[in-house]
């Protein structure tokens, strides 16, 4: 056993460098191993790989034309009628609904005459392909018309807030040539905009008998039903908030110009629906506009759409101011992007009666806020008592009407 303690400084630390020497050698040595190692496996392997495949190339057959054997012919041959059959057959001279023997058609007989079989016993009542239909649910997407960014954090409350200035004036900037004149003092208001959470939820219940007799599907496709109606939740939420706005900008049409006929007849400019509609949201666009806003979105049915999609002919000369999308809808009008939205008012509710909204023009940047704090989420919770699972959903939303002046509508009196 080595004396380390009798050791000097000098050769301990001689020894501690070969001995670190000696570990960084066997380092080195064992990496070169392993990368040998890894090399021949990774050699080994593509020799086997090609191994394989050179003996199941060696397995297909050779690309080899069969030699076309000539039959032997003798004279005087006595007469075969199969041969006869054979040669009549492959020579092309029958007609593929004869058959031939000797020259001569015959006719064939039903061959399974006493061997039919009743297996309807055993055929399945009930076959069902993989496509399983929903329901359509209306889903326009108005989300995408409401003020962007607006959430509640747990432990922030439960109401939004949106603050406001007004606006600075033109006419409050002073214009003077008096060295020493002092501006006067203007000031603007301040204001907000709330919109408050409310608690929104749907529940059913899904019976594991049923699961058992239909299978998983039925838990899969039901789930998925029941989340489908938020999107039509929340299209309605925002739409109502629209209609029932007070709006800063509108302009009426008498139920009288309506017609719900839609046919491409008539000459130019005579449809009073057409050219009342049309002119209708110009004005409202203009209107907009001139109090610096910027309507990006229009909304309507498509029964009212249509009115846009039915014009005269020749058509008038704003025709090229309404634009259709490859599916068909009206893209736009007056180039304001247009949404069809199935639970706006219809051309027949605004026929009927007066005082219905039938068409809305807004800024989305101003005109509605959808806030959420807790987006709908799914929980299933087993009842062993009931042999049942509970689905339920629940959503923490609220969204309100903001800027009127964001907001504009035709209305049919």
């Amino acid at each position: 056993m080595t004396d380390y303690k009798n050791m000097s400084l000098e050769e301990l630390q001689k020894l501690q460098e070969e001995k670190k020497k000696a570990d960084i050698i066997a380092s080195f040595m064992a990496s070169d191993a392993a990368k040998l190692k890894a090399d021949t496996e990774a050699h080994d392997a593509k020799v086997a790989l090609q191994a394989v495949e050179d003996y199941k190339n060696s397995l297909k057959p050779a690309d080899v034309k069969p030699a076309i054997v000539q039959p032997v012919t003798t004279p005087n041959a006595p007469s075969n009628e199969k041969l006869d059959f054979l040669k009549e057959y492959t020579g092309g001279k029958l007609n593929s609904y004869e058959g031939m023997l000797s020259g001569k058609p015959f006719d064939f007989a039903n061959s399974d005459a006493g061997c039919d079989v009743d297996v309807s016993s055993w055929s399945p009542d009930d076959i069902y392909v993989n496509a399983i239909w929903h329901t359509m649910y209306e889903s326009s997407n108005l989300l995408k018309v409401a003020v962007k960014g607006l959430a509640i954090n747990k432990g922030q409350g439960l109401n939004v807030q949106i603050r406001t200035i007004a606006r600075f004036d033109k006419s409050d900037i002073t214009t003077t040539s008096d060295p020493c004149e002092c501006l006067s003092c203007v000031s603007t208001s301040f204001s907000t905009y709330n919109i408050s959470l409310a608690k929104h939820g749907i529940s059913t219940e899904i019976c594991e008998y049923d699961v058992w007799d239909v299978g998983e599907v039925y838990r899969k496709e039901y789930a998925q039903s029941l989340a489908g109606v938020w999107a039509e939740f929340f299209d309605w939420e925002i739409y109502e908030e629209l209609e029932t706005a007070t709006p800063g900008h509108s302009s009426s049409l008498a139920s009288t110009a309506m017609s719900c006929d839609f046919s491409v007849s008539g000459s130019c400019c005579t449809d009073a629906s057409l050219m009342a509609f049309y002119n209708a949201i110009d004005e409202v666009i203009t209107d907009m506009r001139s109090s610096y806003y910027k309507p990006d979105f229009i909304i309507m049915h498509p029964t009212i759409a249509r009115i846009f999609r039915a014009m005269q002919t020749p058509q008038p000369v704003f025709a090229n101011t309404v634009e259709i999308g490859k599916n068909g809808s009206l893209k736009s009008i007056l180039g304001v992007p247009v949404i069809e939205f199935n639970a706006a008012n219809s051309c027949s509710d605004c026929d009927s009666t007066g005082g219905d909204v039938a068409v809305i023009v807004i800024d989305s940047r101003r005109a509605v806020g959808a806030a959420f704090g807790k987006k709908p989420k799914m929980e299933r919770e087993r009842n062993i008592t009931c042999d049942s699972t509970t689905l339920a959903m629940w959503t923490y939303f609220g969204c309100a009407e903001l800027d009127s002046g964001a907001i504009g509508h035709i209305i049919v009196t």
